[in-house]
């Protein structure tokens, strides 16, 4: 009897394994050239819109039959630069993106995006293009 209870735990096994090698994919991670990339943001109100810079500090794409399916980058939130403006406007607005107020860049350093699922829309195809 502990020979075929045996034999049908071992087919059991068997089974299971091939199941979990049927249902896996392969996902390719594609690291982020950090030195060649940043995040261009704006950031509207009711009178203008600014825009600016972050730094990305580390990130990568994950791909699937040649498609995007997640993703996770890592900011570095202290290296925020407002690109519209100069002078005293410029520093005004970067330290209050970067107070409590905001961000609270000096309790929150960096900040992490995370891409859990991922579905193909062209609009936001074409401003990921850009940037």
């Amino acid at each position: 009897m502990k020979t075929k209870s045996n034999f049908t735990k071992s087919i059991l096994a068997v089974i299971m394994a091939f199941t979990l090698v049927a249902f896996t994919t392969d996902v390719e991670k594609k690291k982020v050239n950090i030195k060649d990339s940043k995040i261009v943001w704006s950031g509207e109100t009711l009178v203008l819109t600014n825009t600016g810079t972050i730094n990305l500090n580390e990130g990568y794409f994950e791909f699937e039959k040649g498609k995007i399916v997640g993703g996770e980058f890592t900011v570095d939130m202290t290296s925020i630069n407002v690109t519209n403006l100069k002078g005293e406007d410029k520093t005004k607005l970067e330290n209050h993106l970067s107070s409590e107020d905001f961000f609270a860049v000096d309790k929150y350093p960096t900040a992490k995006f995370v891409i859990n699922t991922a579905e193909k829309n062209l609009m936001v195809f074409m401003e990921f293009l850009e940037i």
